[in-house]
């Protein structure tokens, strides 16, 4: 019986002391998100997202991650076979719809020390990819080709057309990829938690399999702390 207990007690001290080695760092990341060369006049829009990090060593960390784009784009409606004198519907800079991309994954990372206030970070991983599509133009009612008579002026048949803002949702799943580098500006002065803060800046992109490499391109400044 003692023992046990004092193997127990052996591999509870193991544990607890393997354990005190780790840390956790929490990264925030916000900037600019470019959808990619998959649609037509696409505007570079907001992007935002959270990193919870782990330790497994001084070097490796498994990381949550979640991540938050929007494009605007345009969505063409020509090949609906929309009559060439029916206005299109859009906005001032071209664009005629939103989307939103939001992606929650796990991803497996190395940081490598530059100096003793500098790194450089390499993670790639897995996430489930969801891509909202807001307000794209759908047509809601074209008046029959038979009836093409009842239509003496053009006006008339365009006031026949109407359009509607559609919402969609298209989830799969994508392997993102992220890099970053980090300065500890405070590192040296080793005060509090002030030495365990990091500036820094992150690029990062998702590979997904139904629209190929670098969909969802976010990229702008990084801030983290340490535990």
């Amino acid at each position: 019986m003692k023992k046990k207990l004092l193997l127990f007690l052996l591999l509870g001290f193991s544990i607890f002391s393997y354990s005190q080695e780790r840390k956790i760092k929490i990264s925030l990341q916000a900037g600019h998100f470019d959808i990619g060369n998959h649609f037509q006049n696409v505007v570079t829009d907001w992007n935002a997202g959270m990193d919870v990090s782990y330790f497994l060593s001084e070097r490796f960390f498994l990381t949550a991650h979640f991540n938050s784009g929007q494009n605007r784009y345009y969505y063409d409606l020509a090949p609906l076979e929309i009559p060439p004198f029916v206005s299109k519907w859009e906005y001032t800079d071209g664009t005629n719809a939103r989307m939103i991309m939001n992606n929650v994954g796990l991803l497996a990372g190395y940081c490598l020390p530059i100096t003793h206030a500098v790194n450089l970070t390499g993670q790639i991983g897995f996430s489930q990819f969801i891509a909202i599509t807001k307000n794209s133009p759908t047509i809601v009612y074209m008046p029959d080709e038979s009836y093409a008579d009842l239509y003496s002026t053009e006006d008339q048949l365009k006031r026949s057309l109407y359009f509607s803002g559609r919402d969609f949702a298209f989830f799969s799943a994508s392997f993102p990829v992220k890099f970053s580098v980090g300065v500890a500006p405070f590192r040296k002065l080793n005060i509090g938690v002030a030495k365990n803060i990091e500036i820094g800046y992150a690029v990062g992109f998702y590979i997904e399999p139904d629209f190929g490499f670098f969909i969802g391109v976010y990229y702008g400044p990084q801030l983290s702390v340490s535990f």
